[in-house]
Formats: C-alpha cells, sequence, structure tokens
C-alpha cells in the first residue's frame, strides 16, 4: 500500500472486502479509503467500469473518486473518507434519526441515483452498507459501482451478474425478470426509507423465498389487478400464499402522511408504475427541504 501511495504514512484495515484500507497522512493531514482489488478478483474489466462510472458521475451525493493506481498485486482505487455508512447509522441506538434528518438524507439518496439515471447508469447494489455518512456536515453519499451498469444493456452483453441484495432487491427480480431497470433502484430506496424510520431491515429473510414472502406480507401477493402482467413474468404466482396488503400508516407509525405517499410509490409491486427518481426527487415529502435549499 505504501508503495503504491507514498503520501499515505499510515494504514488501518476496515474491512475484509475486496481488501478496503483507511490511509492517512500525517504530513497532510488528509485521509482516504483504499479499495485494493486483486489480479485474481479482476473480471473483464469491471474495473474499468466501475472507474469509468466514477469518472462520468460528478455530484455531490456520490463518493467522489481521487485517484487510481495498479501494480502487481492489483488495482487500487482511493476515495474520500466519510464517518461511517448508513447501516451502521441505522443499528446505532445512540444516533437518534429525527423525521427531518430521515427526510434530509433520504432526498440526497434519490438526488444520487437521480444523477445516476440521468447519465443512464443503474446502480443495481443500493443497501445502508454501500451509502457513505458524513454526520457532522449531514451529508449522505452513494458508493460501490462495481455492479454498476448503462441503462439498456442486456444482461448477456454484461459479463457480472446482478448481485442478489437479499432485503433489496425489487419483486419483478425475484420472479425472474430477465432486465434490471431504473425501477429495481428506487425499489432498494424504498427499502431503505422505510427501514430507517423504523431502525431495522424491512424484509428480513435468509434467500430470495422468504424475502418474497415478507414483501408479500405488507404489500399483498401480486395478482393481474395490482400487477398486470406478473402471470407471465411468473406462472407459478397463483399458487403462491394469497395476502392482502397492510395499511402502510399503521406500518410505519410517525411517518407523515406525504412520506406514506412517497413510501407507497416507490415499493408499487407493479415496476412499470413505481415513481422514478426524477419525479421523487420533487416529491411533495420533500417541499420544506426543497424551499430551504432555494433560499
Amino acid at each position: 500500500m505504501i508503495k503504491v501511495f507514498p503520501q499515505y504514512d499510515q494504514v488501518e484495515v476496515v474491512k475484509w472486502f475486496s481488501h478496503v484500507y483507511k490511509c492517512h497522512s500525517t504530513s497532510t493531514g488528509e485521509t482516504v479509503v483504499i479499495k485494493r482489488i486483486p489480479r485474481r478478483e479482476i473480471i473483464n474489466s469491471s474495473v474499468e467500469r466501475e472507474t469509468n462510472h466514477f469518472r462520468k458521475l460528478d455530484h455531490a451525493n456520490i463518493a467522489r473518486l481521487i485517484d487510481v493506481r495498479d501494480d502487481e498485486y492489483g488495482i487500487f482505487l482511493a476515495f474520500e473518507t466519510m464517518d461511517l455508512d448508513m447501516h451502521q447509522l441505522i443499528m446505532n441506538p445512540e444516533i437518534t434519526m429525527s423525521s427531518k434528518l430521515i427526510k434530509d438524507f433520504l432526498h440526497q439518496i434519490i438526488c444520487g441515483i437521480a444523477h445516476c439515471h440521468s447519465q443512464n447508469i443503474l446502480h443495481r447494489c443500493v443497501k445502508p452498507k454501500y451509502l457513505l455518512v458524513d454526520l457532522c456536515k449531514h451529508i449522505v453519499k452513494l458508493s460501490e459501482f462495481g455492479f454498476a451498469m448503462e441503462d439498456g444493456l442486456s444482461m448477456k452483453e454484461y459479463s457480472r451478474k446482478h448481485e442478489k441484495i437479499l432485503g433489496y432487491t425489487a419483486p419483478e427480480l425475484l420472479l425472474g425478470a430477465k432486465k434490471f431497470t431504473a425501477a429495481a433502484d428506487i425499489w432498494s430506496v424504498g427499502c431503505i426509507f422505510g427501514e430507517m424510520v423504523i431502525r431495522r431491515p424491512l424484509f428480513s429473510c435468509l434467500n430470495i423465498y422468504e424475502e418474497a414472502l415478507s414483501i408479500w406480507r405488507l404489500l399483498g401477493t401480486p395478482n393481474e389487478e395490482n400487477w398486470p402482467g406478473v402471470t407471465d413474468l411468473c406462472r407459478l404466482i397463483n399458487v403462491l400464499p394469497q395476502m392482502d396488503p397492510k395499511i402502510l400508516a399503521e406500518e410505519f407509525p410517525g411517518l407523515e402522511v406525504d412520506g406514506i405517499d412517497l413510501l407507497s410509490k416507490m415499493l408499487c409491486l407493479d415496476p412499470r408504475k413505481r415513481i422514478t427518481a426524477k419525479d421523487a426527487v420533487e416529491h411533495k415529502y420533500f417541499n420544506d427541504i426543497i424551499i430551504n435549499n432555494s433560499t
């Protein structure tokens, strides 16, 4: 690490996933997070795609890629550092998540996703651990674009399979949809929205079957009435346990009416009717944030 980035003379292992380190320079005081991708894990230019996505996405709510280096040990990506991730924030009982903070963080997440979609990039792996948080500045940023892909690119053209993000995978993908769309990213953000409100995963599960049942328990079993064409997607849908949707206002007490409306539109079973990121950014739930930002 010191050989590749000699300016950083202190190294701390953050986690052993693709080898992530936090590095600090005693001379400048700068701290960065460096992700090392070993040569054996570099598949079909996936790193090149990831770095290209980061360079293309210039937005306040997307993690900034500072530098890229490589040597015989692999490729090294240096990113700006943040305090913690959204999973750590939600699971920490000592940190208060007020209604205002949830609204502010959600708006930033959607703004980041909207920017991705405006550039025809689908994130494909939106989950709390990949949302980085600066608590002091109240900033949230999207990270980890290793599974991102251009919208419209078929799965056969894309060399890496979609990572099954249990608890955040859109129902159409659980039922066998072959194409990942922007609506699937929105579903994942909706799951995180609900998780911020109740401080626990919305759909707790160990496999995709349990996740589907967990979704049906909250939103009802899909049918031709609430999701036209679903039987063409999954012919076995009629043999699944039939459940009625619950009232979201009762499941998320304390969430204001406009918040319930937005959540219902993000967690719409039919992906064609799911709200877009562009429309979600301008939803009335965020009216006070938009007004404050314009003053």
